[in-house]
């Protein structure tokens, strides 16, 4: 397992699955291990991209 991003509060793995770190990621609703479809509205392919240009909190499309 690669990781590809850290992002404030979660890891991202390559297989875009994600493993939040911060009390409140997990408060957010992420869960270990749940999968990112999307970000923002985009590819999870695009995370850091749309995480750096993000002006307000960022929607992530979550599968469990």
């Amino acid at each position: 397992m690669f990781l590809v991003a850290e992002i404030k509060r979660m890891f991202v793995t390559a297989d875009a699955r994600v493993f939040p770190l911060a009390p409140a990621a997990r408060e957010a609703g992420l869960r270990y291990g749940d999968r990112l479809l999307a970000v923002a509205g985009g590819s999870p392919l695009t995370l850091m991209e749309r995480v750096r240009a993000a002006d307000r909190p960022v929607r992530y499309e979550v599968a469990r």
